[in-house]
């Protein structure tokens, strides 16, 4: 019997030609038994309605001929495909499930990776004719056999309870930007993605990536009902960023981690935050931000033994960027390291470009 998925894609602000791209992919899947959410967290540049236009068949992808990934996205699925929309009320309320392919759930609030996702689960369960649920970030491109995959390695590991995928840069899609998920040091507080920047020809074996892997990348996570049901939905007090760690660090002892090689994902990675920290990147403040004061939050709920290393790292960290003369994240790591208030309307999706000016 083949099992149920739901596929919940997450969509943010600037968003919208990113998921259209994703969806032509998606319906595009050998997987014979799956329905597709978007859940749109609230987005200011009319994602929804974006993917009504693209499900009516009056908008479409344009890409090069030249693209690398064009095979995987052109020409278009067949339209129209049929869809239903929700409010974030609807859905907490469990009105009745729909059997539509596609359902579009527009949150009122702003709740980030977790809260999106989570509308799409707290949705699943309410129907609870699932087996497994793929989250999927809107900036993907997959591989038609990326979730049949998925689901094959979760049936032959009946212990895990999530599974991830090859991600591959989408702009260079030879190479690796991670396998399956990441290590995390909880001394530094810093995940290293596995095999983060090989060649895909250079790729480790799966059994020694399933072995190092502590967390699924959340960019591609197929997690099943048991997982689900035992563990509970996604933490939202991180907004962006940890979440992964802490659904997994939840179920210590109750559930282990799969990759499945062959389930090729194409990432464009950070696009609707500005995101990700690594030395000399000058990234978003939004970013910055809530990087620094997850590490913290993190460690302090799990590890909380590790807190002076962790500080240690963040000062490393505050180095950087004032060596960078990045002096308005330099005053922001500051700031939540010392527990000053911070104004979040001021914080930047938006990386800004050349060396600042002191003040």
């Amino acid at each position: 019997m083949t099992k149920r998925v739901y596929i919940i894609i997450t969509n943010f602000t600037r968003g919208w030609k990113h998921l259209i791209e994703c969806l032509e992919s998606v319906y595009r899947i050998d997987y014979p038994s799956y329905q597709v959410i978007v859940s749109d967290d609230c987005s200011e540049d009319g994602g929804p309605s974006y993917a009504k236009r693209w499900a009516s068949g009056s908008l479409a992808v344009d890409l090069l001929e030249t693209h690398p990934l064009r095979r995987f996205i052109i020409p278009a699925v067949p339209k129209p495909i049929e869809y239903v929309e929700f409010s974030d009320a609807d859905v907490t309320q469990t009105l009745a499930l729909s059997p539509t392919a596609l359902l579009l759930i527009r949150s009122s609030l702003n709740r980030g990776f977790a809260g999106a996702n989570n509308l799409g689960l707290k949705y699943a369960l309410a129907g609870r004719d699932f087996d497994y649920v793929w989250l999927l970030n809107n900036d993907t491109v997959v591989e038609p056999q990326a979730l049949s995959e998925l689901v094959t390695r979760m049936e032959e590991r009946p212990d895990a309870g999530m599974c991830g995928s090859t991600l591959l840069y989408y702009h260079a899609p030879q190479v690796i930007q991670t396998l399956g998920g990441a290590r995390f040091n909880r001394w530094t507080g810093i995940g290293r993605q596995l095999d983060k920047d090989r060649a895909l020809s250079d790729a480790h074996n799966p059994g020694w990536i399933e072995k190092k892997m502590d967390y699924v990348y959340g960019a591609s996570l197929l997690v099943s009902k048991g997982f689900i049901e035992n563990v509970g939905l996604m933490s939202e007090e991180y907004f962006i960023y940890f979440e992964e760690l802490d659904w997994i660090r939840r179920a210590r002892g109750m559930f282990r981690l799969a990759y499945a090689p062959k389930s090729i994902v194409y990432h464009k990675t950070g696009v609707s935050i500005g995101g990700g920290y690594r030395p000399g990147f000058q990234g978003s403040t939004f970013s910055d931000y809530y990087y620094v004061r997850n590490i913290l939050r993190f460690t302090h709920k799990f590890h909380p033994w590790a807190m002076p290393t962790v500080y240690g790292r963040l000062a490393l960290m505050l180095l950087q960027k004032m060596k960078c003369r990045q002096w308005t994240s330099a005053r922001l790591i500051l700031n939540i390291v010392f527990g000053r208030q911070v104004d979040l309307s001021r914080l930047k999706r938006t990386p800004s470009t050349g060396r600042e000016k002191n003040g």
